[in-house]
């Protein structure tokens, strides 16, 4: 059987990131993947000043056309949103499928800061918006910004975990961790269980890796593959593809020839789960 997901989530035409990766990644691991587009971007905003065109009013055209042609889904994965005015369609997308799984991707800022097309009104929004979901995927940027508390003095994971569950809810994966020995990866509290997964970082800057991490945990949850197994696969996934990395990191992370190996490794999880 075959799952239906929306994603919500911007269009970059160059550097590999949001539905460039989201689709082919959900698509290898049998997930029929539907892209409901948020904007439009000549390229993401690691590069000079890109065209940007936010999709609000044709996002309400096709999500119209939806409720006709796409009675029901498995699950709705939202993204990057491009302006405060989106919000109240996300919400009416969750209440038509109400029966829908629901992950969220707080697309909001990095690094301790906010991203500057992303609104103080839009933040909050997103924020209210993450109390409806299944499953909440942020960075510690995002978690100081959902929790708000400072960057510099945020808890533990395991405190950051629980502050998070609690308010929203949700089981929560938080992703661009450190480890004491200065490997990179993530952890995640799901049915009151407690899971991590890490691998050597690679050093450099790679647009469009939580993406990646976030597409491989969205097909595993919804093929119901054991938590701890899925943040291994896609923590590896990401470390093989950027261990042999050169060239300008702005264009993102070769991950096309390492597909065929994810499907595999994925598939074999599944098989283990069901026998």
């Amino acid at each position: 059987m075959q799952n239906t997901l929306i994603t919500v989530q911007d269009l970059s035409c160059v550097g590999r990131c949001s539905l460039s990766v989201a689709l082919p990644v959900l698509s290898c691991l049998n997930i029929q993947c539907i892209p409901l587009p948020s904007a439009l971007l000549s390229a993401h905003t690691g590069f000079t000043v890109p065209f940007r065109k936010p999709l609000t009013c044709e996002m309400n055209d096709i999500f119209l056309h939806f409720k006709e042609t796409l009675p029901s889904v498995d699950g709705v994965y939202i993204g990057y949103l491009a302006e405060y005015e989106q919000l109240s369609l996300m919400n009416e997308i969750l209440s038509h499928y109400d029966n829908a799984h629901i992950f969220i991707d707080p697309v909001m800022g990095d690094n301790g800061k906010r991203y500057s097309s992303i609104s103080e009104r839009l933040c909050d929004g997103i924020s209210k918006l993450c109390h409806k979901a299944d499953f909440i995927f942020p960075n510690l940027t995002e978690a100081a910004l959902l929790l708000d508390i400072p960057y510099n003095n945020l808890p533990n994971n395991d405190a950051l975990l629980n502050m998070l569950a609690e308010k929203f809810g949700s089981s929560v994966v938080l992703t661009g961790l450190m480890d004491s020995s200065g490997n990179i990866g993530a952890c995640a509290l799901h049915d009151n269980n407690t899971y991590s997964a890490y691998t050597k970082m690679v050093p450099g800057k790679f647009p469009g890796t939580g993406d990646l991490f976030a597409s491989v945990c969205v097909a595993g949850i919804l093929q119901e593959i054991d938590m701890q197994c899925i943040l291994q696969l896609a923590t590896e996934f990401i470390y093989s593809s950027a261990k042999d990395f050169s060239g300008d990191s702005r264009y993102g992370l070769p991950f096309e020839s390492k597909l065929n190996k994810l499907s595999n490794d994925f598939f074999a999880l599944k098989n283990k789960e069901n026998n």
